[in-house]
């Protein structure tokens, strides 16, 4: 339940980072522009990490249950 909870606040973060992010550029003129240019890109790499990450975790945690599965199938076998 813990990972759940992790997982939305990362997801919650990455977009308010993103929104700030398109505020800032929007909201500056000039060279202070590159101040949300980049807030805008340092969100978009957060926000790919997590969409990453959670992929991952989700594959590690498919193979996790199944090689239980099996484990307990091997064991019922015996």
């Amino acid at each position: 339940m813990q990972k759940g909870n992790n997982k939305n606040y990362l997801l919650i973060s990455a977009i308010i980072l993103i929104t700030i992010g398109i505020v800032l550029f929007a909201m500056l003129s000039g060279p202070a522009r590159y101040v949300g240019i980049i807030f805008l890109i340092f969100a978009i790499i957060f926000f790919a990490s997590y969409n990453y990450l959670s992929f991952r975790n989700s594959n590690n945690d498919r193979l996790r249950s199944r090689t239980r599965d099996q484990m307990l199938k091997h064991q019922l076998r015996k």
